[in-house]
């Protein structure tokens, strides 16, 4: 997964190789993407951090728009989940 100033959240899948990315999520942000953070205890889960404010779960398998969002007041520059508390996580914002 990669993102960037363009608002764009790019799924990659290297086994196909690096010309394209698999999936591109071009809704849903109104500002750069600017952190990425995968579940190491919930599979399929990916947050993402943006300068917009917001911080959105995505399912892995259906990336076509977030199954949770929350406005955190200040643009999010990291993101990290909790070793051991499932539904824990730490942003550092603005």
């Amino acid at each position: 997964y990669t993102g960037a100033d363009d608002g764009i959240l790019k799924v990659w899948d290297l086994r196909a190789g690096t010309e394209a990315p698999q999936a591109s999520v071009r809704k849903g942000f109104d500002a750069g993407v600017t952190c990425l953070q995968s579940h190491s205890l919930v599979e399929h889960c990916l947050v993402v951090g943006s300068y917009d404010e917001g911080v959105r779960v995505f399912d892995t398998r259906s990336m076509r728009q977030p199954v949770a969002r929350a406005e955190v007041g200040g643009g999010v520059w990291r993101l990290k989940w909790h070793p051991t508390r499932r539904g824990a996580l730490l942003a550092a914002c603005m």
